[in-house]
C-alpha cells in the first residue's frame, strides 16, 4: 500500500466499510490552542470544526504578536506519519496576512519552543510556504518529507495576527505503534505515561441516570463532593449498578482513584469491583464478577471514606480499553470523580495494516475452535470491522441481526489462524476479515 494509505479489497456486491487511511482529515474536531484569542469568539477550534465558511467570524483569529510569532497547534491525540496539509484562507479583510508560514510536526507538546523561522532540531518541518495564500480558497501543500508526530504546529514567520478558516491534516497511522511506548523519557519534553488521568472527559455510561446526575460527571474533572455534582444511578433491580469508561484505545491499567460524596449517601460506595475489558462489557455485568474474559483490577470490600479519595492499586496489570466499576450490593452508585491510570499498551494500540481483504460470506459465520467470541453492540458493520482492526489477534468478525439481546457484532480472537473457520448459520449475514 505504500505511503498512500490503507487499500481495501472487497468481493463483488460488498460495500467498502473501512476507511482509506491517508484520505481522512485527521484534524477534524481535535483539540487546539493558539497564541491568543481575538474577541468575538474567534477561537482556535474554529480552524478544525469542519465549517468551510471563509467569513471572518467563522475563522480562528489571534491578536498581533509580541516577541514571539503567532501560531496554532492541533493535537491529533496519537502519532501519525503526516504527509500533507490544506489551509483555507478567509475571503474578507486583511487577506494578505496569511503568508510566509511554517508547518511542523512534534512528538511532544511544543510548549515554549515556538519561534520565528524554525528549522529542524527535535521536531520535523513538514513544509515552509514563503508566499501569500490566495483569498477565499484552499492552499494545498505536500510535506517535503514524511513527519512522524502527534502535534501539528502552524507558525507565521511575520509580525501579523493569524487567522485560519479551516486547517486539514492528512497522513497514515504510524507503521509500528500509533502512540509509542517510551521506557526512558525526558520529562521536560513529554508527558510521563502512568501519571496522566486516562479517564478525564472520556465517554461513559451507567446503569441508569438519576435526575440530571449523568455518568459523565464522574470524569469531568470537577472535584466537588456535593451530591448534585456527582454521577448517580437509580436503585438496581436484578443486576448491579455500574459505570463504564471507554478509554478509546487500549492501556495497561495499573491503578484507580475514586472520590466519594460528602453528603447523605456517602456510605453507599462500598463493596465494589473494578474490571478492565478489551471489548464493551454490554450484557455481561453481574454481581461479584471473577476473571473470565475480563481482568479484575481490584475488588474493594470496605466502605469508601466520605468526601475524600480512595486510592487503589490493581492486583495485576490489566490490558484493555473499557474500565467497569460495579457495586456488589443493592444500592445506587454515585461517584464524584473516577480517575484511571496506566501505560499505553507496549505493542500497537491501533495496528497499521498494509493490505486487507474482506470477504462477504452469507449464511455462515466465523466460529473457529479454541477461539474467543467477543460480543459487541455496534451501530453498523463499519464499527464492527473497526473494533476488530484495533484489537490484537482479531482474525475475523461476524455482523448480523440481534443474536443475544442487542448484540449484533462478534469479534473472533485467536492466537493462530485456524484451518476451519466457518459453521453454517443461515439466520445471520456474516462478514469475514482476513489478514
Amino acid at each position: 500500500a505504500g505511503r498512500s494509505g490503507l487499500r481495501v479489497f472487497v468481493n463483488k456486491d460488498f460495500k467498502t466499510y473501512l476507511p482509506i487511511f491517508g484520505s481522512e482529515n485527521l484534524a477534524l474536531n481535535k483539540p487546539t490552542r493558539q497564541t491568543s484569542e481575538y474577541g468575538g469568539g474567534r477561537f482556535s477550534f474554529k480552524a478544525v470544526d469542519g465549517n468551510l465558511s471563509t467569513h471572518n467570524p467563522d475563522c480562528s483569529h489571534t491578536h498581533p504578536p509580541t516577541d514571539t510569532p503567532n501560531w496554532l497547534m492541533v493535537d491529533l491525540k496519537v502519532e501519525y506519519e503526516i504527509t500533507s496539509i490544506k489551509v483555507l484562507k478567509r475571503q474578507d479583510d486583511a487577506v494578505g496576512r496569511l503568508r510566509n508560514f511554517t508547518v511542523s510536526v512534534w512528538q511532544y507538546d511544543p510548549g515554549p519552543h515556538i519561534k520565528y523561522n524554525m528549522v529542524d532540531t527535535e521536531y520535523c518541518i513538514c513544509v515552509h510556504y514563503p508566499n501569500t495564500a490566495e483569498r477565499g480558497t484552499w492552499t494545498n501543500l505536500t510535506c517535503t518529507k514524511i513527519c512522524l508526530g502527534r502535534f501539528v504546529l502552524f507558525v507565521l514567520n511575520n509580525p501579523d495576527y493569524l487567522s485560519i478558516c479551516e486547517l486539514e491534516i492528512f497522513g497514515d497511522i504510524y507503521n509500528g505503534c500509533s502512540t509509542q511506548y517510551l521506557s526512558e523519557m525526558n520529562i521536560k519534553k513529554v508527558v510521563v505515561f502512568g501519571l496522566e488521568n486516562l479517564a478525564l472527559n472520556k465517554p461513559t455510561r451507567q446503569t441508569s441516570d438519576y435526575g440530571g446526575r449523568l455518568s459523565s460527571e464522574a470524569v469531568d474533572g470537577y472535584l466537588n463532593t456535593v451530591a448534585f455534582h456527582c454521577s448517580r444511578t437509580n436503585s438496581p433491580t436484578d443486576t448491579p449498578n455500574w459505570l463504564v469508561v471507554d478509554l478509546e484505545v487500549e492501556y495497561e491499567i495499573t491503578r484507580i482513584k475514586v472520590l466519594n460524596r460528602q453528603s447523605n449517601g456517602g456510605d453507599k460506595l462500598r463493596n465494589f469491583t473494578v474490571s478492565v475489558w478489551q471489548y464493551d462489557p454490554g450484557p455481561h455485568i453481574k454481581y461479584n464478577m471473577v476473571d473470565n474474559e475480563n481482568c479484575i483490577c481490584v475488588h474493594y470490600p470496605n466502605t469508601a471514606e466520605r468526601g475524600t479519595w480512595t486510592n487503589l492499586t490493581c492486583t495485576k496489570i490489566c490490558l484493555g480499553r473499557f474500565v467497569l466499576f460495579v457495586l456488589n450490593n443493592l444500592d445506587y452508585l454515585s461517584i464524584c470523580e473516577l480517575e484511571i491510570f496506566g501505560d499505553i499498551y507496549n505493542g500497537c494500540s491501533t495496528q497499521y495494516l498494509p493490505e486487507i481483504h474482506i470477504k462477504k460470506v452469507v449464511g455462515k459465520r466465523s466460529r473457529p475452535p479454541n477461539c474467543t467470541l467477543l460480543p459487541y453492540e455496534v451501530a453498523d458493520v463499519y464499527e464492527c470491522s473497526h473494533q476488530c482492526l484495533q484489537m490484537n489477534n482479531c482474525i475475523s468478525f461476524n455482523y448480523g441481526p440481534n443474536l443475544i439481546n442487542t448484540i449484533n457484532c462478534q469479534l473472533v480472537r485467536c492466537f493462530s489462524h485456524p484451518k476451519q473457520d466457518f459453521t453454517v448459520d443461515s439466520d445471520w449475514n456474516w462478514r469475514y476479515l482476513s489478514r
